[in-house]
């Protein structure tokens, strides 16, 4: 909410969720500010923030990452535009690995 509304007094988050096999699809996808492609290549990288020095340590997607490919054996992956929103989907098996590689 901090970086898609910013600047904006509205704006429509929409969460969704499918079952495939063995496996959730969820999508969190927002009509907000989005990102150009500099941002967007750099959102994963540990301490890569955009609100440097304004209370942003750059580390919350970066951790998102690791525990939801690590931890959970699933994938994260991001579409974003300037002025089109962001599409962030999770693919995650129903159960997670036994043995976790983080």
């Amino acid at each position: 909410m901090t970086h898609a509304f910013r600047g904006r007094s509205a704006g429509t988050l929409t969460v969704a969720a499918t079952l495939q096999s063995d496996w959730v699809e969820i999508t969190f996808a927002d009509d907000g500010n989005g990102m150009d492609s500099t941002v967007l290549g750099r959102i994963f990288e540990p301490f890569y923030t955009t609100r440097f020095g304004q209370g942003g340590s750059g580390l919350g997607l970066s951790i998102s990452l690791n525990l939801v490919t690590g931890v959970l054996g699933g994938s994260l992956q991001v579409a974003s535009e300037p002025g089109r929103g962001s599409r962030f989907t999770l693919r995650l098996p129903l159960q997670a690995p036994s043995s976790v590689t983080v």
